[in-house]
């Protein structure tokens, strides 16, 4: 059994301490900027030529300097939520996706990836602890401790405010705190037993290498494999494609999954090579590596053409008029959170 060295641990505490310090001094720098500060930065962006907005909000309500200097002070005390959101996001997909390609492997009767089955079984044991990391995000949220989602201000969808938008008061069936909170301890919940049930279930069959045991796991395996395809379409919608509820894209939800996937195989590589070169996994050979790296490779191209498909949709959008996507000449959401994240 592998275990973290006492150099390895040091070094790990270190950094994270260090993570944590330097991300208390950018919060405490983020919230010291002041709204005089604040309106210099965005002159300056104005005088450089970029007057377009950056957000849906910008484009309904009051049009004004004061409305915009408002949009422009949450969008940049914004920034360490939003950061802590889409690292969030990330590796809680990441170890999703992980636990998704174990599942297909069990699906397939494969028997190459017997391997690195306790490799993929480490990762998705990240799930509940990503969970409850986003759970808490959700609760900031509609808390209204944080602003990271426009839609979830109630003068939006109030005909009789200054605010309105007609938008959101149609979407307003899906996009609502009550039924978001669901949704998400859904995504939260399942995920996390169906990672403990599969390790579970994996640990039983190694044990009594029993048949039955077996299609249990297969049958567990499937199971996730539907509710993966589920719920990765729709977190990417709540937790990604609504920061920006005006823009949507049916192709978005296969490229989030995607990209956790592509990454998700990456990982598996890089920690099997690393435990391959410290003595451990000793049968790990260059045909395991070759596979996964094709799987890497497929994935890779599939997330470059799912890419290439958004911006190309965007294009065309912006030569019909589509005012709402022109927003998007960057097609990915990456870039936006940390940068353009609004109330």
């Amino acid at each position: 059994m592998y275990s973290f060295s006492p150099k390895l641990k040091s070094t790990s505490l270190i950094l994270l301490v260090a993570g944590l310090v330097l991300f208390g001094i950018g919060f405490f720098m983020n919230k010291g900027l002041s709204t005089e500060k604040i309106e210099q930065m965005m002159e300056a962006v104005h005088a450089s030529g970029h007057n377009a907005p950056t957000h849906s909000s910008e484009m309904v309500g009051p049009q004004d300097h004061a409305a915009h200097l408002e949009h422009t002070e949450l969008q940049v005390h914004n920034q360490p939520l939003a950061a802590i959101h889409f690292v969030a996001v990330f590796f809680f997909g990441v170890s999703c996706a992980v636990l998704f390609f174990y599942c297909i492997q069990h699906a397939a009767h494969a028997g190459w990836p017997i391997i690195i089955t306790r490799v993929m079984e480490a990762i998705a044991s990240y799930i509940p602890y990503g969970g409850a990391i986003l759970i808490i995000l959700m609760l900031l949220n509609i808390t209204h401790q944080g602003h990271l989602f426009h839609w979830m201000d109630p003068d939006l969808t109030d005909p009789n405010s200054a605010h309105f938008d007609v938008i959101l008061f149609e979407k307003k069936r899906f996009l609502n705190i009550p039924f978001y909170f669901v949704r998400t301890f859904i995504y939260v919940l399942g995920a996390s037993f169906f990672a403990w049930k599969l390790k579970a279930q994996s640990k039983k069959v190694d044990e009594t290498k029993s048949k039955v045991e077996y299609q249990f796991l297969y049958r567990w395996a499937v199971g996730y494999i539907a509710f993966f395809g589920f719920a990765s379409a729709a977190w990417a919608w709540d937790w990604l494609m609504s920061i920006d509820p005006h823009w949507y894209s049916t192709m978005y939800i296969w490229y989030s999954m995607v990209s956790c996937l592509s990454s998700g195989i990456a990982v598996i590589i890089l920690l099997s090579v690393y435990l391959k070169k410290n003595g451990f996994l000793p049968q790990f050979n260059d045909n395991h590596l070759h596979d996964l790296g094709v799987f890497l490779f497929a994935t890779s191209m599939l997330w470059t053409y799912t890419w290439f498909a958004q911006f190309h949709a965007i294009l065309v959008c912006e030569r019909s008029g589509r005012g709402e996507l022109l927003l998007w000449k960057i097609p990915t959401l990456w870039y936006y959170i940390l940068t353009n994240v609004d109330h």
